[in-house]
């Protein structure tokens, strides 16, 4: 009688697993994809941006530069 519903519940949980594998496969692989796709670009973007506006404003660039430098060295102390 055990051993019948410890068969059972390996069949349901093997069962379960197949179903999670597949739905992975089909719904979040591809959906992570997606994701991945959009932020890439999205930082892209934002690296483009940024190496623009300090091509035309180096000194402030270089200024807000050694300002972050200065905010995190204190921090780190």
């Amino acid at each position: 009688m055990a051993s019948s519903t410890r068969e059972d519940a390996a069949a349901r949980l093997a069962s379960l697993r197949a179903q999670i594998d597949q739905a992975m496969h089909e719904r979040v692989a591809p959906a992570m994809s997606s994701a991945t796709a959009t932020a890439e670009s999205a930082v892209r973007d934002a690296a483009d941006t940024l190496s623009g506006r300090v091509r035309e404003r180096p000194l402030i660039a270089l200024a807000a530069a050694v300002c972050v430098g200065f905010v995190v060295g204190r921090f780190i102390r």
